[in-house]
Parts: structure tokens; C-alpha cells; sequence
């Protein structure tokens, strides 16, 4: 669109090429009546009249303002990649970063750019202490959304008390608003705040570090080309509001043709959540941080709000038709409920309709993204499936931190998380926690609040019995080795794993040394008997007598590289656990805490028989099956020692 320019006449415009004539200059030099003309006195012809615009018809339709155009240069997005990724930002935002790299890298110009910012911003603040400027509410918000913006760079606004410059003294507050909204425009989290304010009035927005680690990794997801995002965490910490009611805003704020799509498990909070995105962007907030917001949309109903430029948030159910929808975002947000969890066709049904149908709904599957967040329900629940693919990226949040673990924050910076570290310990506290966790039982918390579905509890196996040694086994001499393959028929990414256990006999107790697990076909499942054969040199190799295992076990035999048995199996996957069971109880069968298996035996050994995989188990239980049946027993200071 071309830029217009205006010139205030109420004469109409001599064309610009056209050579005046003598009548022209004639009339134009002839004094009227007595009409006195010279300096500082016009010709009266030349004067607007009472009442009159010198631009009656007004700005041209279709035509910018300066100050619109300066405004959509620096709301246009650019592509920057970033740890191999490309992603969008906005030309404000890209310059923001350059000013605050070069400064943090001793650029002298850039760090004189960033403290005359600084100390705007020290000066603004002055002026709203005083409250005898004409400052309002609106001011304490901006200069906070411009502060919020250094501290994502570290960097901290020294109070007005401890010696802030006092420089650009007649900063405005209008001024203040513009630096406020572009910050806004460019970093959901900053954006976030303003937005909750307006959705929850009268309730203060926490603090908490995740809150910027859950905005970071939503907005990188969102604007990477591809992106692939999973987000497990509690119950009402944020999750929704960030994800399908904020996020959608913001995007559509800067990008009106963008489609988005957000499904959720049910009517009713689809609903509620479109009721909050239709509040949000029909507010005067919304309206002041993304000017061409005040348009009006061309849908605007309970599951459907389209821009005029074509694109819109959609709001669906799990399970529900999307035939004819197409989207660039799609967004997940709790697609099971709590009391439907149990139920194996009832998650069958989520995975159906994310595989099948919602995924098949990304416009392009190249740059489209997809985010998923949600409380983990089951160890068998949608999330289990999608991390079985590999594309995701997996951020999780625990109520109490179980590790030391670090998350990524804007513009390269990290938050480090602590061992027993409450997620919103100004909310919900460790004494809160425990009080919730004693309300709603072991299995449920570990499940919702930890987001450890595995740890929840088993059925048959008390894991506070099992021995657990320190250290990864690299001390252990061990005076018998024996190996127990557990194969899978397929080796596709949905089909089962094949395991491989290592157990070792010292002295006084079999430890499971080493265990091998992956997606393998028979090729590669071949390769890595040899590859841990030669490992361990294991004396005996075990297999369970099926298809792929008595395969395995005539290719390994016609090669002679080591003895290799068959087992047949009888009963139920349980029956055949609970010999098992006893002997990690007492102490025959033990693990070790240092080795790289053992979080993920752990979680399938608590979680069985209710987990989705139980490889690992029958390892073990093939092992337990063959040393009972093949034992001479010795009492030795109560030691128990196996023949095979």
C-alpha cells in the first residue's frame, strides 16, 4: 500500500506539471478592495473560514499514519535460527536482542542504548511515586512490562531511592504505553501478565519461575517452524490460560491470518475456555497492544472467533468432527479427564483421535506446530504415546521437584530447580502439598501433582522392600553371568520393545547388571545379542520360546558364538510375576541405583500390571522361572547360591 502524504489546503491542488498562465499570476498578485498585503499578512483568499478543516474530505481511505507505519515495520516478523531451529520474532524484538548482546558483550554504543532505557524507566517510576504528574494505574503496568523484559535479560532496575539517574525528565506516560506494548508484542510472558489481569481481575499473577519457562516454551514451539511440544503439570497451575487462551490471543494479535485449532475432552470446557479468549480480545487491553485488533470479527461465537484477515482460534472436543478445518497451531489441553482414565478404550480413543484425525488437520506438516499440555492421568495416557514417537519435546513440571533440573528461559538464560523445591511455593507450598496429597491418597498425587503415573504404586510388588544398592556395578566381579532376552515380534515404532537383562551372581544375590531396550527389527535385534554377548560373556543366554525368540536362538546357535536356551512360558503375565516378586522382596534379586536402567525399571516394575509396557518384567520373570527350576541350594550363612 502506498505511504500518502497530506498537505492542509481548502484550495484544490494546481496540477503539478501544468506551466501557471498570466491569469493565474494575475489574480493571484492583485490585492482585493484595499486589502492591505505583506509580511505577516496573507491575502484574506488564502484564509480557512470559520469552521472549515483545510482537509475537508479528510486522510485518503487505505492510507497509514507515521506513526502506523513505524508500528507495523517494527510488528513484522523475521525468521532467526537458534539452536537449529528457525523461528519468528518480531523485528522489535530482533533489535532488542542486538541492543542487549551487544552490551552484555561490551559494545560501548549498544550498552549506552540499553542505560538510557534503564534509566527512562528509573525516571518514569520516579514520576509515579510522586503521584502529582498525572500518572495513572495504566503507567505502573507498562513501566513493570518494560522491567519484566530486562530481568529476561538479567538485567535488574536499580530503585529511585538508591541513586537512579534522573534523565529525560519529561518522558510521557503515552510514551511509556508504546516502548510497553511492543515489549508485549514480541515476549508472551510479558504479554501474560497484562492479559490475566483482564481474565481474573483482582487476582495476582504469581511470580514463579515456571511461569517463564511454560510462556518460553510455548512461544518457541509456536513460532519455530514444526514445532513439537509437550507440557505435564499440576492441576491449576496456569497450563490452560497460557496455552488455549493466552497464547492464541497473542498470536493472532500479530498474525490475523494465522488458523489455530484447540481440542479439549469436553463441551463444556471448550466452551469456558473460548468464553476467556473472547473476553481477552475484546478488552480495550488487547485493543491497545495490538492496534488492528479493533476490527471486527468476521465470526465471533462460542467455538468459533475469525479475524477479518481469514485466520482464528476453533475449538473442538476429543472425539469430535473437524472434517473441512485446517490449521497451522494445534493445541491439546487436556484431552482425557480424570474418571475416564482407567479405562483402556477410553485412551485408545484419545490416541485414535490424535494419530487419525487432529494431527491429519495441520495445513502444512512441515511448519505447522502441535503443543500438549496436560496432568498426567495414566502411564498409558496419550503423552506415553506421543514421547514413543520421538518428535516431541517433553517439558515437565512436578509439584516437588524429585531432581535437581534445569529448564530454559528467554534469550539463552536457564532456571535451575532444586531437589525438593515446591513448583509455586508462595501458592502451594511443601506443607500444602502434603495436606493435598494426604487428601486425595499416594497414587493420585503421585500421578497428577508429580506427573509420575509409573510411581504411582503396583498391585504386586512393594518397591519399599526391594534392595537397592549404590553405585552403577562397575566395582562388581561377579562369578556368574546370565542373560535373558525378552523379544518383540514387531519392530515398529507402536509395537513392543525387545529387552535384554544382564544379571550377575555375587556371592550372595543375582543383580541385574545391565539392561538393553529398544524398538529393534530382528537385524538389529541380532547385533545387539552379539554386541552384549561380547560384553559380559555370559555363560548361559536365555530366550522365551516364541516366534522371534526361537528365531533368535537358531541363527545364534548355527553361528556357535555361545550357548543359548529356549524357555517355554505358561499362565498369565501376573503368575508369572509373582515368583518373581518374592525374590525382590527378599533380597535374591537386587538393583542398582547408579545404573543408566534404573529409573526406567523402576517406574514399569511399581506400574505393572496396569502399565503399557511390561518387556522388562518378563525378562525377569523368564530369568526367576529358569534359576528356581534349576537350583541347588546351599545354606551358607543364609546364602543362596544357583547352579544353572
Amino acid at each position: 500500500m502506498p505511504v500518502c502524504y497530506f498537505l492542509e489546503s481548502n484550495e484544490p491542488l494546481a496540477h503539478p506539471h501544468r506551466k501557471p498562465s498570466n491569469a493565474d499570476l494575475a489574480t493571484a498578485s492583485a490585492p482585493q478592495d484595499d486589502e492591505q498585503i505583506g509580511y505577516g499578512k496573507p491575502p484574506k483568499s488564502g484564509h480557512f473560514k470559520p469552521g472549515q478543516s483545510g482537509n475537508p474530505k479528510g486522510r485518503p481511505k487505505g492510507c497509514k499514519g507515521v506513526n502506523t507505519i513505524i508500528d507495523d515495520v517494527f510488528r513484522k516478523k523475521v525468521s532467526l535460527r537458534e539452536g537449529g531451529k528457525v523461528k519468528k520474532i518480531s523485528q522489535v524484538e530482533a533489535l532488542f536482542r542486538r541492543v542487549m548482546n551487544d552490551a552484555l558483550k561490551g559494545d560501548p554504543k549498544a550498552t549506552d542504548q540499553a542505560l538510557k532505557l534503564l534509566q527512562m524507566m528509573n525516571n518514569m517510576r520516579e514520576q509515579s511515586a510522586f503521584g502529582d504528574d498525572g500518572t495513572t494505574p495504566d503507567l505502573a503496568a507498562d513501566l513493570e512490562a518494560i522491567e519484566q523484559m530486562l530481568a529476561l535479560h538479567d538485567v535488574t532496575v536499580p530503585p529511585a531511592e538508591e541513586g537512579g539517574g534522573r534523565i529525560m525528565q519529561n518522558i510521557s506516560p503515552h510514551e511509556a504505553k508504546l516502548h510497553a506494548n511492543a515489549i508485549r508484542r514480541c515476549n508472551l510472558f510479558v504479554f501474560i501478565k497484562g492479559a490475566f489481569a483482564v481474565l481474573h481481575p483482582g487476582t495476582m499473577l504469581s511470580k514463579d519461575n515456571y511461569i517463564k519457562t511454560l510462556c518460553f516454551e510455548l512461544q518457541e514451539a509456536a513460532t519455530t517452524d514444526g514445532g513439537r511440544l509437550i507440557i505435564t503439570m499440576p492441576p491449576r497451575y496456569l497450563k490452560s490460560i497460557a496455552a488455549s487462551i493466552v497464547l492464541p490471543a497473542w498470536i493472532l494479535g500479530s498474525d490475523g491470518a494465522s488458523k489455530i485449532l484447540v481440542a479439549s475432552y469436553a463441551d463444556a470446557l471448550a466452551t469456558d475456555h473460548a468464553r476467556l479468549f473472547r473476553k481477552l480480545v475484546t478488552g480495550a487491553f488487547y485493543r491497545s497492544v495490538f492496534r488492528e485488533a479493533g476490527t471486527p470479527p468476521a465470526v465471533n461465537n462460542v467455538t468459533q472467533f475469525q479475524t477479518s484477515a481469514g485466520g482464528g482460534r476453533r475449538a473442538v472436543t476429543v472425539g469430535g468432527s473437524v472434517t473441512g478445518i485446517g490449521s497451522d497451531l494445534i493445541i491439546l489441553d487436556d484431552p482425557l479427564k480424570a474418571s475416564d482414565a482407567t479405562s483402556g478404550a477410553n485412551r485408545e480413543n484419545v490416541r485414535r483421535f490424535y494419530d487419525d484425525t487432529l494431527y491429519t488437520r495441520l495445513n502444512d506438516k512441515r511448519v505447522g506446530s502441535v503443543i500438549v499440555v496436560q496432568q498426567r492421568l495414566h502411564q498409558d495416557d496419550l503423552i506415553a504415546h506421543l514421547l514413543e514417537k520421538g518428535t516431541f519435546r517433553h517439558v515437565n513440571f512436578p509439584a516437588i521437584a524429585e531432581k535437581e533440573e534445569t529448564y530454559r528461559l528467554y534469550y539463552n538464560y536457564n532456571w535451575t530447580r532444586e531437589k525438593g523445591e515446591a513448583l509455586a511455593a508462595g501458592r502451594e507450598g511443601i506443607d500444602v502439598l502434603g495436606q493435598i496429597k494426604a487428601d486425595m491418597g499416594e497414587a493420585a498425587f503421585r500421578t497428577q501433582y508429580q506427573q509420575d503415573p509409573a510411581s504411582a504404586g503396583s498391585t504386586m510388588l512393594d518397591f519399599s522392600k526391594v534392595t537397592v544398592l549404590d553405585g552403577d556395578g562397575g566395582d562388581i566381579r561377579p562369578l556368574k553371568v546370565v542373560q535373558t532376552w525378552d523379544t518383540a515380534i514387531k519392530g515398529g515404532p507402536n509395537c513392543d520393545y525387545s529387552v535384554g537383562i544382564t544379571f550377575a551372581w555375587d556371592d550372595e544375590m543375582w543383580i541385574v547388571l545391565d539392561v538393553v531396550r529398544r524398538l529393534m527389527k530382528f537385524g538389529d535385534l541380532k547385533a545387539a545379542a552379539r554386541q552384549y554377548h561380547k560384553k559380559w560373556k555370559p555363560t548361559l543366554v536365555l530366550g522365551e520360546d516364541s516366534a522371534n525368540g526361537s528365531a533368535l536362538v537358531n541363527d545364534l546357535r548355527r553361528e556357535e558364538l555361545f550357548e543359548f536356551k529356549t524357555i517355554g512360558v505358561h499362565g498369565s503375565k501376573q503368575e508369572r510375576f509373582a515368583t518373581a516378586v518374592e525374590w525382590l522382596e527378599n533380597g535374591t534379586l537386587v538393583l542398582l541405583r547408579g545404573a543408566p536402567y534404573f529409573e526406567e525399571l523402576r517406574r514399569e516394575l511399581i506400574g505393572f500390571p496396569e502399565g503399557r509396557h511390561d518387556d522388562q518384567v518378563d525378562a525377569i520373570s523368564l530369568f526367576v522361572k529358569r534359576a528356581k527350576s534349576r537350583r541347588s541350594i546351599e545354606r551358607r550363612r543364609e546364602t543362596i547360591v544357583i547352579a544353572f
